[in-house]
């Protein structure tokens, strides 16, 4: 009998979503100033006190490129740390050579883009400068 019981607890292991791993992400949204939208996840561990940020979103955040004004649109795909409640993002492209910094906490921040970023509706602008926005969000 016992010859059995560790295969089936170790295929039941197997079975157990992702989620039993990490604590369900709360999601947050909100807007910069004077236009735009932001949009990130706080994951923590199960278990564990730390937490990071990801999945950060943002799109319609106004820029000054080269040809004008426009509106921008990004995604973070890697994971921050969120240490004693902030989070700092740097992020370049050796690509496109745009610069993406943001700040902040899970309620406000900053964001600055720079370079040449992914304009909307699609696109790239070059020698662009959005300066340092403020953004501000909620859980929901």
């Amino acid at each position: 009998m016992k010859r059995f019981l560790l295969p089936a607890v170790l295929a039941v292991a197997l079975v157990v979503p992702a989620q039993a791993i990490a604590k369900k992400p709360r999601h947050y949204t909100g807007t910069v100033i004077p236009s735009g939208t932001i949009g990130f996840k706080v994951t923590q561990k199960k278990h564990s006190k730390k937490k990071s940020v990801s999945a950060f979103n943002f799109a319609g955040v106004p820029v000054t490129c080269a040809d004008g004004a426009h509106t921008a649109r990004g995604f973070v795909s890697f994971p921050v740390k969120l240490k004693g409640g902030k989070f700092n993002i740097v992020a370049t492209s050796s690509v496109t050579g745009a610069r993406l910094e943001i700040h902040g906490n899970r309620a406000a921040g900053t964001i600055q883009l720079s370079g040449n970023t992914a304009i909307e509706p699609s696109g790239t602008g070059s020698n662009c400068e959005s300066g340092v926005l403020s953004w501000t969000a909620h859980r929901g």
